[in-house]
């Protein structure tokens, strides 16, 4: 018995150090430590175990075997070797299957490579016969919990220092920033905004406590311009890009003015459209795509998370960012913190109780299409002015695919909770700026529509935007337009940095210029090339043009005026009824485009990884 005990042991160990290396090499040491180290040390040995007795026993009934393998060294040998290269391969292929093609898979590798051999020929060195197994394998363990541990304070100092020499720059007034971005998130399914349904009980706490934006658009219809619009201020017209999903390296980001200023900057994001593939990470101190760039967690945790919690990202990410900023705290640093949260994407994840509480009121017979409505919720692609899509569809079809997109919502709402909840017991919410936002809204039926495809009506425009900053910031509410645009000056002002703000910055410190609310006229874009799809909103009116030919095949009207006051689900269209306030509308968008429009500089050529995730979230075919 005592080579099994040993021998699965080491493994359990060799695995797990492997594992831990990778972990810090790609994420840094944040939220890592030595207990999550021996917890899964433990957790990798016991099933380690459990095979080699099953595995022992039908050696045992093997005589030619048995007779091989009589020698308890050998078995010993065997065992080990045989149990941590089992476990990495198995590693290895979950980590390969898990991240994006275009993850760095070579460190795991020459990691498992370099921590295997080293130990199998130190245990060989020490292990010459049977009476040396115990001791020799006590000096290995302690080996290889030194090595993980140690790796793990070298991270640790070597962060530690980058943010000690960032912090002798520092000169603001907030010492902390978390901007969190849901992603797909529209806000008129927000508590907080009225709906019907508790969705988001603990981002309403957050809101009442701060500046609620009643009337927040987004400057795009979909992730990449609105994330880039987020960070620079500035419309997608003014991204240089041609309506392509890349932030040019020239855009002057968020990131890049609060580095300058002494924030040590973290970006964990579950979109991979919303972080490096689009180059929205430059200037970060650490670029962690949770799940689909970067391995964050021991296999074991992800695997729980992944087939138990069906998470997409929030349980996970949450946690992390929590610690992150304990982390930051206890080095004395200041931190700005940028979270995407993927959850409300398609394919809709139906999470419990959530759903079952929305949909108490909803009787499954009454759903003449129930199998279909489930096909559309577990659907990544778009379904673009599609009528025959809804044909047959009744309110309680409708009824099952919001409930299924509230749940998303509701389960990303409680993992904010506990974030939010840990920063108050930390005593960092109050000295934290806490913006959330989203990058746009999602279509659910309405307009014969699902997603947010290149229609920009209120659905895919509408988002949340709330900032809570207790010392700076009363409990309000803001009826006024605002766009997620203001998020970069707003910040930036409130922060002390309105001198570092450039001067093309569209969006406007929604704190300060509370006069011009009144009359406050906003853009959304879709670019696509020197054509796209436009809207301009001014008082209670709303413009819709569209330009390009491959959005007019798909919804065939070029011009839509509509008044939101008196239709707010925007059906009748009064570009005939009003022709001279449309011509002046129009006139208006096309001279604040005009203005406002960077042209390319540089051919922008999209990765592979790029391309891939547009397809995989349904953005091309």
């Amino acid at each position: 018995m005592l080579p099994l005990v040993f021998a699965s042991i080491l493994a359990g160990g060799v695995i797990c150090t492997i594992e831990f290396l990778f972990i810090l090499l790609s994420c840094g040491p944040f939220w890592l430590g030595p207990g999550i180290f021996f917890k899964t040390w433990i957790i990798y040995t016991l099933p380690t175990l459990a095979g080699l007795i099953l595995l022992n026993g039908l050696i045992t009934l093997i005589p030619p075997l048995s007779q091989i393998f009589r020698d308890k060294v050998k078995r010993f040998f065997l065992y080990f070797i045989l149990s941590w290269v089992l476990g990495t391969l198995l590693l290895t292929a979950l980590v390969i299957t898990d991240l994006d093609s275009g993850a760095r898979y070579w460190p795991l590798i020459l990691i498992a490579l370099l921590i295997g051999l080293f130990t199998t020929g130190l245990l060989r060195k020490i292990i010459s016969r049977q009476e040396m197994m115990v001791k020799g394998s006590v000096v290995v363990i302690l080996v290889l919990a030194l090595l993980g541990n140690g790796v793990y304070l070298i991270s640790d100092l070597y962060y530690a220092s980058i943010m000690h020499k960032r912090n002798a720059s520092y000169r603001g007034n907030v010492p902390n920033l978390s901007l969190i971005v849901l992603d797909t998130a529209r806000g008129d399914h927000f508590s907080c905004y009225g709906y019907p349904y508790p969705t988001t009980p603990n981002i309403d706490e957050i809101a009442a406590e701060g500046l609620l934006c009643k009337r927040a658009f987004s400057a795009s219809n979909w992730t990449p311009p609105g994330h880039i619009s987020i960070f620079t201020g500035k419309y997608p017209s003014q991204h240089g890009n041609d309506g392509k999903p890349y932030m040019p390296a020239e855009l002057l980001s968020l990131t890049e003015i609060l580095n300058g200023e002494g924030y040590f900057s973290v970006a964990l994001y579950n979109n991979p459209l919303a972080g490096r593939n689009i180059n929205l990470t430059q200037g970060f101190d650490l670029d962690v795509g949770i799940y689909r760039h970067s391995w964050v967690y021991p296999a074991w945790t992800r695997l729980r998370d992944k087939l138990i919690y069906k998470d997409s990202g929030s349980k996970a990410t949450f946690p992390i960012a929590l610690e992150a900023s304990r982390w930051v705290n206890r080095k004395g640093g200041h931190l700005f913190l940028y979270l995407n949260l993927v959850e409300p994407h398609a394919g809709y994840v139906i999470h419990e109780p959530y759903f079952t509480e929305f949909t108490r009121d909803l009787e499954y017979s009454d759903i003449p299409n129930l199998a279909e409505v489930q096909g559309l919720c577990d659907y990544v692609e778009k379904v673009f002015y599609d009528s025959t899509k809804f044909a047959r569809y009744n309110a309680a079809s409708y009824r099952y695919l919001r409930a299924a997109y509230d749940s998303e919502l509701a389960y990303l709402d409680h993992h904010f909770g506990v974030y939010s909840d840990g920063l108050r017991k930390a005593g960092l919410l109050d000295s934290t700026l806490l913006i959330i936002t989203a990058d746009h809204g999602e279509f659910l039926g309405e307009h014969f529509t699902r997603g947010h495809p290149d229609i920009l009506f209120n659905p895919v425009l509408r988002i949340p935007l709330t900032f809570r900053y207790p010392q700076r910031i009363p409990s309000s509410v803001l009826e006024g337009y605002t766009s997620n645009v203001d998020v970069f000056p707003t910040a930036l002002n409130l922060m002390g940095y309105s001198a570092l703000i450039p001067e093309d910055v569209q969006g406007i410190d929604i704190l300060d210029d509370h006069q011009t609310m009144s009359d406050r006229k906003l853009l959304c874009e879709r670019i696509k090339g020197e054509t796209g799809c436009y809207s301009l909103l001014a008082d209670s009116y709303k413009l819709i043009i569209n330009t390009n030919k491959d959005f007019l095949e798909k919804f065939p009207y070029d011009t839509l005026l509509l008044n939101l006051e008196s239709d707010p689900a925007e059906l009748q269209d009064l570009h005939v009824v009003q022709p001279e306030l449309c011509d002046q509308m129009a006139a208006d968008l096309s001279e604040w485009i005009s203005r406002i429009r960077v042209e390319t500089k540089t051919k922008i050529e999209l990765s592979e990884d790029a391309v891939a995730n547009l397809k995989a979230l349904g953005y091309v075919q």
